[in-house]
């Protein structure tokens, strides 16, 4: 880097030894300069880009993704059946990836997701979420919707452990929310609109994505969602149609 030229050098004893000043001319100086600073702006890269992938890591690793969803991919996703019903699923696949690429600024906030059982929506919902999850280090959980509200009664009265706002407040809270199986029936038949709606509106109000999975017809997600988070549905979201026919049916896997 340095030209070699003559320069004039003041020497500065330290101890025994001497130290001069300046080393370089005010050309190789600046160049000197100009590449410190880039190899710490380079080193600073390497440290961020090392951090992200640990945060991406350790955020896949609190998803704790069953077995059954650790391969999937919108990549693997395989269209079967009549062509009425891949062709839904290629609507599907579409909008999955165009939700992946406008993350944070999806097009719905509340996406329902609804088809028959073994059409893919826990596919779809579990590779969406991974890749996100991977991308962003998002805090982000799928969770069934018996689960959900498991653990929304459990903190009652047991302040010792969980509390139950501390519970709301951890859905609430997440980047990205799935919640499973939305049915009448996922809590034997008892009534959990207002554990749905503690969540939900909350969600909807500060513009948190969150999908929801289900089979039910319009009324039955009526009767499950009641008129407040219905409204919240059209207002903010969507219902992603999946089909009716089972890839489970047909091929006698797992999806």
């Amino acid at each position: 880097m340095d030209c070699g030229a003559s320069i004039p050098q003041e020497g500065v004893r330290i101890g025994e030894g001497v130290k001069w000043s300046p080393l370089r001319c005010a050309a190789c100086g600046a160049k000197h300069l100009e590449t410190r600073r880039a190899d710490h702006k380079q080193a600073e890269g390497l440290i961020a880009e090392q951090r992200k992938k640990q945060e991406a890591r350790q955020a896949i690793e609190s998803l704790q993704v069953p077995p059954l969803y650790r391969a999937v991919t919108l990549d693997n996703f395989e269209l079967h059946g009549d062509p009425a019903n891949r062709e839904a699923q290629a609507r599907v696949l579409q909008l999955g990836r165009r939700y992946v690429g406008l993350w944070p600024d999806v097009p719905d906030v509340l996406l329902v997701l609804r088809g028959g059982p073994g059409t893919g929506k826990g596919h779809w919902a579990w590779s969406i979420t991974k890749q996100l999850t991977q991308l962003h280090a998002l805090r982000a959980r799928v969770v069934k919707l018996a689960d959900l509200v498991r653990r929304l009664r459990a903190s009652w009265g047991r302040e010792d452990e969980e509390s139950e706002i501390a519970a709301i407040t951890f859905f609430r809270a997440l980047d990205l929310l799935v919640i499973d199986e939305v049915s009448r029936h996922a809590f034997y038949g008892q009534n959990i609109h207002q554990h749905l709606y503690d969540v939900l509106d909350h969600r909807a109000e500060y513009q948190r994505a969150t999908i929801l999975t289900t089979n039910e017809s319009n009324a039955g997600l009526e009767d499950v969602l009641r008129p407040a988070l219905v409204d919240r549905l059209c207002y903010h979201g969507g219902i992603l149609e999946f089909g009716s026919l089972s890839y489970r049916a047909r091929r006698g896997g797992e999806r």
